[in-house]
């Protein structure tokens, strides 16, 4: 499977100091003078953006006010949609069926979204509704998990970002299964409680019917807004955002990597979930660093025509010690924008933005429970289900 663009759940994260930091496979802190000559992916035309404030838990989606900027910046953030990096390294991600949306049926999901927040977020569509509404998408859909697709089993989201911004009643449920599967003593322990939370959280996006996708995209504000973005900043007849179904892998949470490339150069990589500590990424740091980098110089040449992005990395923990399992050992979950409404995990764009362009590399993980207030980097909203003496 694959998520989108940012981190599933616990989005309100800062970037704390006391993290691990590893340069090639020896720990070196960062140099805080470092300065190199700037040489930054349209630099003058980032540089000049204002981000609005947005009062939500995903900052995925900056907002810019000057039109020109706007259509400019656009297609900066169009190099992490999935259509333009896909077929570069299809052998090395998840399985992807694009079904291009019209300009009409990206009006109609966006019409739907605005009567489901005026009906007080109550989705009243049933599958015969949905399918009234959106006759050839469904038979896009219905085919493509049928025939195109190993796993009926997949994970949807637009060609730009996923709707991991909805939760459903189901969540408790998978919520209630993942605790279950911990033991006494993990239960009182919160870094434990919060892994649980993100395996539930990304769980909720696996989906087998169309009722389900129509319902995740019509529910999700990030939808909303991406349609309205394509819709706004361009002609019905350049309309061009498709429905991306990936097929679901049943992939660790715990161990998937946020790199930095700039200028087809790796120069930082940190561990994903940076909200808690993770043992299994501590004990073997140094062969999850050369499984990815390993992956990354197979890639790097096939995505020189993009050259600057951030790149998410999926590692199974069975495979990292058999040498002739390398393809199957790393995944590439997907590619972003390389600028600075990606989510930069355990590194900072504002204060970091030369080591993301020149170097040297770092590989940062959180070295210990105490080096991070779970409390503190976790939304209000999954408080409850920590553990409290």
């Amino acid at each position: 499977m694959t998520r989108g663009l940012d981190w599933q759940v616990l989005r309100s994260l800062q970037v704390h100091s006391s993290m691990g930091r590893l340069q090639g496979t020896e720990s070196q802190e960062h140099p805080t003078k470092h300065k190199k000559e700037q040489n930054m992916i349209s630099s003058n035309l980032l540089q000049n953006i204002k981000l609005k404030k947005v009062e939500t838990i995903d900052k995925s989606k900056p907002i810019i006010t000057d039109g020109r900027q706007e259509i400019e910046y656009y297609e900066v953030i169009r190099t992490g949609h999935v259509d333009n990096w896909y077929h570069l390294i299809e052998e090395h991600t998840m399985k992807t069926v694009f079904i291009p949306l019209s300009f009409e049926q990206g009006q109609r999901i966006m019409a739907m979204h605005k009567q489901f927040l005026n009906n007080k977020e109550e989705f009243v569509w049933q599958e015969s509704d949905l399918i009234q509404q959106f006759p050839d998408l469904h038979k896009q859909v219905i085919h493509a998990m049928e025939n195109q697709l190993k796993n009926s089993q997949v994970f949807v989201k637009l060609s730009s970002r996923s709707p991991k911004d909805v939760q459903t009643g189901d969540f408790e449920q998978l919520m209630d299964q993942e605790l279950s599967l911990l033991s006494e003593e993990e239960l009182k322990d919160n870094h434990q409680r919060c892994r649980a939370i993100v395996r539930a959280s990304c769980k909720l996006l696996k989906v087998n019917s169309f009722q389900q996708i129509m319902s995740l995209l019509i529910r999700s504000e990030r939808v909303a807004e991406d349609l309205d973005q394509e819709i706004q900043l361009k002609p019905s007849s350049q309309f061009s955002i498709s429905l991306v179904l990936r097929e679901w892998v049943d992939i660790d949470f715990d161990l998937e990597f946020r790199g930095f490339v700039h200028q087809n150069r790796l120069n930082a990589l940190s561990q994903y979930n940076h909200a808690c500590y993770i043992d299994e990424i501590k004990e073997n740091r140094d062969i999850i660093l050369k499984r990815i980098l390993q992956l990354f110089e197979i890639i790097q040449p096939k995505l020189s025509s993009i050259g600057s992005y951030v790149i998410d990395f999926t590692v199974n923990r069975e495979l990292l010690f058999d040498e002739s399992q390398l393809l199957k050992c790393v995944l590439v979950v997907e590619l972003n924008p390389y600028e600075i409404g990606t989510g930069s995990c355990l590194f900072d764009w504002k204060t970091e933005r030369d080591l993301f362009d020149n170097g040297p590399f770092e590989f940062r993980i959180i070295q210990s429970k105490e080096d991070i207030d779970l409390l503190k980097e976790m939304n209000p909203s999954y408080h409850k289900y920590l553990y409290s003496k």
